[in-house]
């Protein structure tokens, strides 16, 4: 199985992007996105791995999501 880093700036293109892919990593850090959007993607999808690095993002925000 090969994971995929997908970096879409939207929740919608990130939901797009994963179509017929097996396994993927989110790369929140690089992300236009809130909680809400974070449930919405990981709820659709059942293999997925959440990554948020830092410096992007306050570590207040990163934690959050």
């Amino acid at each position: 199985m090969i994971c995929v880093s997908i970096a879409e700036k939207t929740a919608e293109k990130c939901i797009e992007a994963l179509e017929g892919i097996d396994f993927a990593e989110v790369r929140l850090d690089k992300m236009s996105i809130d909680l809400e959007d974070v449930k919405k993607i990981f709820s659709r999808h059942p293999k997925l791995i959440a990554t948020c690095m830092p410096g992007a993002l306050s570590e207040k925000k990163r934690k959050s999501l």
